[in-house]
């Protein structure tokens, strides 16, 4: 099978960044089952009624952590009932008159828990460890009341999206807004050079030998090249090669601005993040080379000038959203048909290599398996946008139905993977 090679390069890819990563930090934990944990929960809240206890949920605890939690609860003996409460509401630990007490996320995601850290407010008596969450038991130093901090364990070795609280706009709108109004104009910015980029191309060169008129009769898409300017290649030349590294390298700058924890950690994380996408960027463009070479397709990868300064741009105001690299093929209508349909598997890929990778941060948490399920489904949702250059231009003209779908399932993915602000219970 010709995909047997993709999947073999992929699964390469993820041995790789798995035993290069750093695991989890060492924690002095008593290791045990949901069911054991459930059971000491109720130990140390023996006496808790519905009156005397209040679950404190953290405002950048991701989605699919809030969602996990609220299922969790409704396990427990005495907590089904139980609402949860945002932490920015409370704003001090001081501020709860409930002796028993459930704070939702580590020092990283909940307000409170970082108060209780800083200070050093609490005696510690149990950690415990269930694969996937961390349980800290403790007693309160001044008041004797009992706390629970509960969080994701990959929260110990994870970064956290900062994008939004770096934008300008960040100063006078909140959050969600931010996120929702960068996006948009990187939207609306690409649609519009999807729409006028050659004939802004055509104008900026009116200044050379040629003149417009000449050129219009051979205007083309903005993503597309005359066929007799591609090769039919079964490797990734050194132009191609490139122009990878140029999109990593825009990337990392990209993502470093967005996750790292403070701008001292920026040089360190564009160093890691341009590892892991210079080896997703690599293994996709190869794949697709190669799927190109078997169907007699002539393409080409190359640097996209304008995708990657809108790339930066995007960053800078609130959310990541455009792509820095694209690939030309020939212009005839079966041949897009064709490529189409070899995006689309390439695709399905790459998104079960999201899931996969992100089913194993659950238990061996690592940052530079986590930025490559970030970068991958990011460059997944942003790819499906159906016009030119991206793919999902050339997959809605193969099969329609097939891009709604899967693009309904990637962005709902992307959401959940790719956001920690949203306080969804």
């Amino acid at each position: 099978m010709k995909l047997r090679k993709i999947i073999t390069l992929l699964i390469i890819a993820y041995l790789l960044l798995v035993f290069c990563a750093p695991l989890s930090m060492a924690y002095p934990t008593k290791h045990v089952s949901f069911k054991e944990a459930g059971d000491e929960i109720q130990i140390f809240f023996q006496e808790a009624t519905e009156t005397n206890l209040i679950l404190i949920m953290g405002s950048k605890v991701s989605l699919i952590d809030q969602a996990i939690f609220d299922v969790s609860k409704n396990l427990i003996e005495g907590f089904s009932n139980e609402p949860f409460y945002l932490d920015a509401t409370i704003h001090s630990i001081d501020n709860i008159s409930e002796e028993y007490i459930v704070l939702l996320g580590s020092e990283k995601t909940n307000l409170l828990t970082t108060q209780i850290i800083n200070n050093n407010s609490l005696n510690f008596t149990e950690t415990l460890d269930t694969s996937v969450f961390i349980l800290q038991f403790g007693i309160e130093k001044q008041t004797d009341r009992h706390i629970i901090i509960l969080f994701n364990k990959n929260e110990l070795n994870i970064a956290q999206n900062h994008a939004y609280e770096r934008s300008p706009l960040s100063n006078f709108l909140n959050p969600i807004t931010v996120t929702i109004i960068a996006t948009a104009i990187s939207v609306i910015l690409l649609y519009l050079w999807n729409m006028f980029g050659s004939t802004i191309i055509d104008s900026v060169s009116d200044y050379t030998s040629e003149s417009i008129m000449e050129r219009k009769h051979s205007k083309k898409k903005v993503r597309r090249k005359q066929i007799t300017k591609l090769k039919l290649n079964e490797f990734i030349d050194y132009k191609e090669l490139l122009a990878i590294v140029l999109s990593s390298a825009v990337f990392s700058f990209a993502m470093s601005w967005a996750w790292a924890d403070n701008y001292m950690q920026m040089p360190y994380f564009f160093i890691m993040t341009f590892i892991v996408i210079s080896i997703v960027l690599f293994i996709r463009e190869y794949s697709l080379q190669y799927l190109c070479y078997h169907y007699k397709m002539r393409a080409e990868h190359i640097f996209w000038k304008f995708g990657a300064l809108l790339t930066i741009i995007s960053s800078l105001i609130g959310n990541t959203f455009s792509l820095s690299s694209y690939t030309l093929i020939d212009e005839t209508e079966g041949i897009k048909k064709i490529y189409g349909k070899i995006t689309f598997r390439i695709s399905l890929i790459l998104y079960f290599f999201v899931l996969s990778a992100f089913a194993l941060n659950m238990f061996y948490p690592s940052i530079m398996l986590q930025m490559a399920y970030i970068f991958t489904i990011m460059m997944l949702f942003i790819d499906m946008l159906p016009f030119s250059p991206m793919d999902g231009y050339d997959i809605r003209k193969w099969n329609r139905k097939k891009w709604i779908g899967f693009y309904i399932v990637v962005a709902i993915t992307y959401v959940l993977l790719f956001f920690n602000f949203t306080y969804f219970f």
